[in-house]
């Protein structure tokens, strides 16, 4: 039966995908400005729009019909893709960015 599995940490990540013989993944990346909606914190006063530079990676591998999955917000996608690279990682990488 196919699952998924996520992690919060790259490098707990990578030593699960080592240990399982896993050399090709893909990394989705998003380095981009997105409108997100803020809180106000007043119930009477509605939230209002702010523009956030958004950088995440997403590193996803299959194994055993497996989704391996981790996340990690707020990193330079280009460190992350060198980092991977250096461990012996083929990465396929994707781009998520809105056009």
């Amino acid at each position: 039966m196919a699952g998924e599995i996520v992690y919060n940490d790259l490098d707990q990540c990578v030593a699960v995908l080592k240990k399982l013989g896993v050399k090709r993944i893909a990394m989705a990346e998003i380095r981009e400005r997105r409108p997100r909606f803020i809180d106000s914190g007043d119930f009477d006063v509605p939230g209002t729009l702010d523009v956030v530079v958004v950088k995440r990676a997403e590193i996803l591998a299959y194994h055993n019909s497996d989704i391996h999955k981790c996340i990690i917000e707020d990193v330079e996608p280009d460190d992350i893709y060198s980092r991977l690279v250096a461990w012996g990682f083929e990465v396929k990488r994707r781009s998520r960015n809105m056009i």
